[in-house]
């Protein structure tokens, strides 16, 4: 890796607030060790992935490109063309016990009033929201800087097969009442035929506060201390297998469910589930539609 990359690296994390340094062990030993992971990541990929792809907050469902980033001349021609696909991404939030906090993660819209999310996110509270002791709503709004809500309640958690059965199918449906918001036009995210390593594609979901498992000078560097609004996140298929799609672009926990799609097309290639470092995983689009035929004809 080029030494004036790393010294650009080290001057970001000798930026990192000192109290977001104090959480956690290592003082000052993180700046080395982020170094050499990213260094490591650049040897297995060819890209310093964790640095050059950003997570970029949402505002009116456009976003603000940096100047001067590497990925603001790739997003410039299509971000405009996706505000209708970036629109029907939202937050799903419930409270399960008091103190607890409401995001449970990312879901996205594939029919009219049927959301695609991932299992973990709401299959522990199935129960409670048909019998209404749990309030689950997804709110396609939660925007950086703003308070506004586009808010509809979720009715049922519909569908979604135990892990005991299926570990690798993190997949579930759930139902919204649209009626809340009538007027309100909400476009279902076409889904793709396939995708191919090397695609750009774009992570849209909502990062969330995390834990101890991310390094503070990666934090800031990418979030700058701003959690659990909508975010765009431009990355690369790396891998594709039949039932997992791997990818790189930025995310956390608040992610799972986030939809991917298609920078050129804006159709989702997957829904992304988890984290496989130096990678992320996802479900494929193909998965999804034939979940969709099977069980909401």
């Amino acid at each position: 890796m080029p030494q004036a990359k790393l010294t650009e690296m080290k001057d970001i994390f000798s930026a990192t607030p000192k109290s977001l340094m104090d959480d956690f062990e290592g003082g000052s030993n993180l700046i080395d060790r982020m170094v050499r992971r990213s260094q490591w990541a650049f040897l297995l990929t060819g890209k310093d992935y964790i640095f050059d792809n950003p997570s970029l907050p949402v505002a009116g469902h456009g976003v603000e490109l940096p100047s001067g980033d590497i990925w603001t001349p790739i997003l410039a021609p299509h971000v405009s063309s996706l505000a209708p696909v970036i629109a029907s991404v939202g937050r799903i939030e419930a409270v399960a016990h008091p103190g607890a906090d409401p995001l449970r993660g990312t879901g996205w819209l594939v029919r009219p009033d049927l959301v695609v999310t991932n299992r973990h996110c709401v299959a522990g509270l199935r129960d409670e929201v048909a019998s209404g002791e749990v309030k689950m709503s997804i709110d396609f709004k939660g925007e950086a800087g703003s308070a506004e809500e586009l808010r509809f309640p979720v009715t049922a958690v519909e569908w979604f097969k135990p892990h005991a059965k299926a570990p690798n199918l993190d997949l579930a449906f759930i139902r919204i009442d649209r009626g809340s918001h009538p007027d309100v036009d909400l476009q279902v995210i076409e889904l793709a035929e396939g995708a191919a390593v090397g695609d750009t594609i774009l992570t849209i979901g909502y990062p969330q506060v995390p834990g101890q498992l991310y390094e503070p000078a990666f934090l800031f560097s990418v979030f700058h201390g701003v959690f659990g609004v909508k975010r765009l996140s431009p990355g690369r298929v790396v891998e594709v297998m039949p039932e997992q799609i791997f990818h790189n672009c930025t995310t956390l926990g608040g992610s799972s469910g986030a939809a991917i799609v298609d920078l050129t097309t804006g159709r989702a290639v997957a829904i992304n589930t988890s984290e496989n470092p130096p990678h992320n995983v996802s479900i494929p689009a193909s998965t999804i539609r034939a979940h969709l035929e099977a069980h909401f004809p």
